[in-house]
């Protein structure tokens, strides 16, 4: 116990193993301390902890670490069920708790929780900070907690775009999940929506089913609809329409019922998005009452700014295929606006793709930001389904200028995007 004190608060305090047993023993004799191979004597202890700034006899008594874990864990259950205000209210509390702990599974702990704190209120900058300062403790925490950082650092990199990256960090928290024989909701939501994301139908159906029952389970109303949502979605880019109409309409009648806000602003946009593909008219009446809702509730929308762009394209889209350009336009430059403020790449591109289809630009300009910005950003991030539509427009802008060994090229390109949508 002692060894995993000295080596938690050495690590807090930045300090190498050389630095800390410099003039009191060997550098091999800490690390086994560390390890827990060896017993210190108690001079040796007391240096240690003298340099590291600790009271040796500062131990947490039972009671107060089970009422601390007890109230983290109160804490971490209202952050899963997005309960957001009541997670911000219990956090003056625990910080005060926290202040005289002394106990390095309880402060890795909370370590962990606070990055999940952060992603809550959209701080990523601060949960990225949080991440790396955690990372150096990697390899020494339980696999529990190991289990916790993959998970939280797949949230952080979705929560950025990086969803190829999201899905690598949560195969691993599943792994260890696996083998700790853990059954988490939560996890197999957030594969389903890495899944999703990449358009890999079939995975993103199974996981968000094995969500839902298991929120069924544990009466998480919210959770439940966050899941149906996403199998409405599965259905719709299986062209189920029907099928997905019905999940949609069914979950925004219960988020309107239980004013559960982030919910009936996604199956408006979701009701808008369905509409466009059947041609329907009501795309831009759902659109528009999305980001109606957006602007009156937007405080308690999660990753809200990409929300706004993502509805604004595809409101601006909508516009473009009624040839009401003026609209348009009018939407492509609120979108941009709001992806250009919070350097939402993907938005930025999206937009300046939309704005050429309509404006007197030059073929060869066009050629430029498809081939050297929008098409190897997409490659990168694995978005198989823009790469697809985007090398297909550049593609038939070579073709029709007579460049056919390039547009063959492109044209590939397309065929093997495809290729990996549909291979999962």
């Amino acid at each position: 116990m002692i060894g995993q004190r000295i080596f938690f608060f050495r690590k807090s305090k930045g300090m190498t193993q050389e630095q800390l047993a410099k003039g009191i023993c060997s550098i091999s004799h800490l690390s086994k301390i560390e390890n827990g191979h060896e017993a210190p004597s108690q001079d040796i202890i007391t240096h240690l902890c003298h340099r590291l700034g600790i009271n040796i006899e500062d131990v947490d008594s039972k009671e107060e670490l089970e009422q601390i874990t007890q109230l983290l864990e109160e804490w971490y259950g209202l952050m899963v069920n997005k309960e957001r205000n009541e997670a911000k209210n219990i956090y003056p509390k625990i910080q005060e708790k926290m202040e005289h702990v002394q106990d390095p599974t309880v402060l890795l702990r909370y370590k962990l929780y606070y990055i999940r704190f952060c992603l809550m209120r959209a701080e990523y900058e601060e949960a990225e900070e949080k991440v790396k300062e955690f990372s150096q403790y990697e390899k020494s925490v339980s696999k529990e907690l190991l289990y916790l950082f993959y998970f939280l650092q797949g949230i952080l990199t979705y929560s950025k775009g990086e969803y190829s990256e999201s899905l690598t960090f949560l195969k691993k928290a599943e792994e260890i999940a696996e083998k700790l024989r853990l059954i988490e909701a939560e996890l197999y939501y957030m594969l389903a929506l890495a899944h999703i994301q990449l358009h890999d139908i079939t995975f993103s159906i199974n996981f968000a089913s094995q969500a839902l029952e298991l929120f069924q389970q544990n009466f998480q109303i919210n959770r439940c609809l966050e899941c149906e949502v996403l199998i409405g979605i599965n259905n719709l880019r299986l062209r189920n329409y029907n099928v997905a109409e019905k999940h949609f309409l069914s979950a925004l009648k219960v988020a309107k019922s239980l004013k559960y806000t982030e919910l009936i602003y996604m199956n408006y946009h979701n009701l808008g998005y369905l509409h466009q593909k059947m041609n329907s008219s009501k795309a831009i009446h759902y659109f528009h009452e999305c980001l109606k809702y957006f602007h009156s509730n937007e405080d308690e929308i999660g990753l809200k700014e990409e929300k706004y762009c993502q509805t604004s394209f595809s409101l601006a889209k909508e516009y473009y295929n009624l040839n009401d350009f003026k609209q348009m336009l009018e939407w492509v430059e609120k979108g941009e606006h709001m992806a250009f403020v919070h350097d939402l790449t993907t938005y930025i591109l999206h937009f300046k793709v939309l704005r050429f289809r309509i404006e007197e630009q030059e073929d060869p300009i066009k050629e430029s930001i498809l081939k050297d910005e929008v098409i190897p950003y997409f490659v990168d991030k694995k978005l198989w389904i823009y790469v697809a539509d985007y090398a297909q427009m550049l593609a038939d802008i070579y073709y029709a200028n007579h460049k056919y060994k390039s547009a063959s090229q492109y044209y590939q390109l397309v065929i093997q995007a495809n290729r990996n949508v549909l291979k999962f």
